[in-house]
Formats: C-alpha cells, sequence, structure tokens
C-alpha cells in the first residue's frame, strides 16, 4: 500500500508539476493535480511495486472525472508518464499501446493548444517506439507523421531558451525516426535531411539545458554524420563524440551515459584510421573500449558487450592476443548477464546482435 498522503506530498507534486509545465510540459497535469493528487502520489508511489495497483488508483481517478475535461486529460497524461518509464527500460506491446491509447483520450478532451502539441509530440514518440518492437512500417509513417506536425506546429523563432529548448527536443525526436526509417527495407529515407534536423536540433539547445541532454542530442548528431560520412563527417563527428564525452563524464546527470559515448568515440576514431591509416586501429581507440568495458560492467550489458566485442576484434587484428582476450571475456560476460536478466526478448535480441556469428 501508498499509505497515507501527506500534504508535504501534494505540495511536492505540485511544484515538481508547475517545474515541468514551465519547462513545455502540458499544463493540464496541473489541473489534474487540482483535482486528484492524493492519486496521482499514490500511484507514482505504488507504480515501482505494484504497476498493477498504480494503474488501478489511477483508473479510478479517472472515471470519477468529466469526460472530455481537463482534469481527465492530466490525469490520462500522468499515466501515460508512468507507463512510459516501464517502456524506457523494458519495453513492452502492451504498455506502448496503453500509452498510446491514454494519449489518445487526452488529445480528445478540452486543452490549450500548447498541450495538444506536446500529446502529438509524444504520441509521435510512442508510435516509434512500437515501431521498435514490431518493424512495422506503418508503425513508422505515424511516428513520422505526429512528429512532423508537431514540429510544425511549434512556435519559431523560438523567444525563449525553454522554448528552443522544447524544438530542439521535438527536433531531436523527429531526427531519430527519420534515422530509424534509412535502415528498414521499405522505409527509404534521407541521410541529408536526418543530419539536417539534427544540426538545427543542436543548434537551438540552450546552454541551460541538462547536460545530459545535451550528450544525447550531440551524439544523435554524430551518429548520424558517420552514417552520411561525407567529405569531413567523420572527423566532424569525431568532434561531437568528444565533446559529449567530456560534458558527460564532468555532469554527475551524465555518468550513466559515459560508457556508451566512449564506445561511440572509439568506433569513430577507428573509422576515421581506416581512412586514414590503412585501417589499424589507433591505441586510443582500444583504451576507449577498455574503459568502457570497465564502467558498464554488469550495470549496462549491451554497452558491455558490444565494446568488448570490438576490444577482442581490434585487439586480435593488431595480434595482441592478451587484451583480444580480455575484451571476449568482457563479452561473454555481459552474453552470459543478459541471457539471466529480466529483459524483454526484443532488448536481448537487440543487445545480442552485434556477437550473432561471431568465433
Amino acid at each position: 500500500a501508498a499509505g497515507e498522503v501527506t500534504t508535504e506530498q501534494i505540495a511536492g507534486l505540485r511544484a515538481e508539476l508547475e517545474e515541468q509545465a514551465a519547462a513545455g510540459s502540458a499544463s493540464v497535469l496541473l489541473d489534474a493535480a487540482d483535482a486528484a493528487s492524493p492519486s496521482m502520489i499514490a500511484a507514482a508511489l505504488l507504480y515501482e511495486h505494484q504497476s498493477w495497483a498504480a494503474l488501478h488508483v489511477l483508473d479510478q481517478a479517472i472515471s470519477g472525472t468529466a469526460e472530455h475535461s481537463r482534469e481527465r486529460a492530466g490525469l490520462l497524461l500522468f499515466k501515460e508518464g508512468l507507463l512510459q518509464q516501464t517502456a524506457e527500460h523494458s519495453p513492452t506491446l502492451a504498455d506502448i499501446d496503453d500509452a498510446i491509447a491514454a494519449l489518445e483520450e487526452a488529445g480528445r478532451c478540452e486543452c490549450p493548444e500548447a498541450d495538444r502539441v506536446a500529446i502529438t509530440g509524444n504520441l509521435g514518440v510512442l508510435w516509434h517506439k512500437r515501431f521498435g518492437l514490431t518493424d512495422r512500417l506503418t508503425d513508422l509513417g505515424r511516428a513520422l507523421a505526429l512528429l512532423k506536425d508537431a514540429v510544425r506546429r511549434t512556435p519559431r523563432p523560438p523567444g525563449t531558451a525553454v522554448q528552443a529548448d522544447l524544438l530542439a527536443r521535438r527536433l531531436t525526436n523527429l531526427g531519430l525516426a527519420q534515422d530509424s526509417s534509412l535502415g528498414h527495407p521499405l522505409g527509404g529515407g534521407d541521410i541529408g535531411a536526418v543530419v539536417a534536423t539534427l544540426e538545427e536540433a543542436v543548434r537551438l539547445t540552450p546552454d541551460s539545458c541538462p547536460p545530459r541532454v545535451r550528450v544525447k542530442r550531440w551524439s544523435a548528431l554524430a551518429t548520424a554524420l558517420m552514417t552520411r560520412d561525407g567529405d569531413g563527417d567523420a572527423a566532424t563527428a569525431v568532434q561531437w563524440y568528444r565533446q559529449a564525452c567530456e560534458l558527460a563524464e564532468a555532469a554527475p546527470d551524465g555518468q550513466g551515459l559515459l560508457p556508451g559515448m566512449l564506445l561511440n568515440l572509439s568506433t569513430a576514431l577507428g573509422d576515421l584510421a581506416g581512412t586514414d591509416h590503412d585501417g589499424e586501429t589507433p591505441a586510443e581507440a582500444l583504451a576507449l573500449l577498455e574503459r568502457s568495458c570497465a564502467l558498464a560492467g554488469d550495470e549496462q550489458p549491451g554497452v558491455a558487450l558490444r565494446a568488448g566485442l570490438s576490444w577482442g576484434r581490434s585487439a586480435g587484428r593488431a595480434g595482441d592476443w592478451e587484451n583480444a582476450t580480455r575484451g571476449y571475456r568482457y563479452m561473454l560476460r555481459a552474453m552470459r548477464h543478459l541471457a539471466g536478466e529480466q529483459a524483454t526478448r526484443p532488448g536481448k535480441e537487440a543487445a545480442l546482435l552485434p556477437a550473432a556469428g561471431e568465433t
């Protein structure tokens, strides 16, 4: 049970939602807090351990609101936010579909235009996540249409840092969905459009934006540049990856991103060396892989698997069998960890795919 909800918790929820609304989140969440703060807090407290009970509490609160009301819209958005927490780490089709249904109903409620644009953008993100599980082009098509609509309806030019970050966030989500279309057999896609979208997102991102967010946006742009592989793209990508690594290392909220950023930088350096130095992996790239493995450990087995595999391959090509063995040991440890953890099957397959067929 969540226990008694205190006035301090209610005040804390209100303050948090006011801060989120000031940063561009839907304002109807405040209407929901006015109508049902105890239910929202109880659900949040229950969700980590008893998600079914949390959703039941919220569904009861939703059923007690007037149809199409602002309060109902806010509670539906709060429910979608809880479902997104699960979908962030171990996505299931059921959770994503429930979140989509909550957002679609919220979109039929009374909302300001800014909230409707936020709902549209969030729906686009969810349909993109759904595509990641289904590989259905129709899901990706819906994601792209919704994300493009959200970007189109976001005011330009942004007048404040908050508005600039909001537009940059929507551009980043659009760019990532555009990038997904490149790898789908029927998706088509234009890497030039992906790079242009992500470049605009980075350009708009204010310095006041949290370091973790900036790291992700810089990395997304660098990855797109590596994919385009035009004249000077690899060198530019290395610069963006370096900045991302430096910021992730310096920022308290960026430490969790550092293993992946080190892996990305190592890969970019290796690709650049393949062009300039007859394919020999530079020592810096190998050192980055070793550090990525050590930092990822059992906490990020997917990163450890890819970094260990790359380290083993690269050291083996150089005849350094001691380091090759160390890299492959990290890879095997990560594979055992992934096989035993409670992750979704698509998540496991995505992590294990890079090692498929390797000896």
